[in-house]
């Protein structure tokens, strides 16, 4: 196996650093604890009713490009997210409580 692959060349940066970089959107929420069987249409739905959605991915992963039981949901306001925060954590949608 060649290791050379997972080497950088650049030094790691600072953490305050690495923070900023990973703020993808201000506007963008994690939903966690998704079913298996819900997809971007099914959030997407559930979302929208909330807040004007501009965004939904579910993320995947393996070969098989499997639901890994959360995505992201961009929205258009600052404070139709917040109140979607309070209102849908811990919310039972297609058998599962959203965290």
């Amino acid at each position: 196996m060649n290791f050379s692959l997972f080497k950088s060349s650049q030094p790691l940066a600072a953490p305050q650093q690495h923070l900023k970089s990973s703020i993808r959107d201000p506007l963008e929420i994690f939903v966690g604890n998704l079913s298996y069987f819900c997809d971007e249409k099914d959030l997407y739905q559930l979302f929208q009713d909330y807040s004007t959605v501009t965004n939904v991915r579910i993320m995947r992963g393996g070969e098989q490009q499997r639901p890994l039981l959360f995505g992201f949901v961009t929205v258009t306001s600052r404070q139709e997210l917040l109140e979607m925060c309070l209102l849908l954590n811990g919310h039972l949608f297609l058998g599962r409580h959203l965290r």
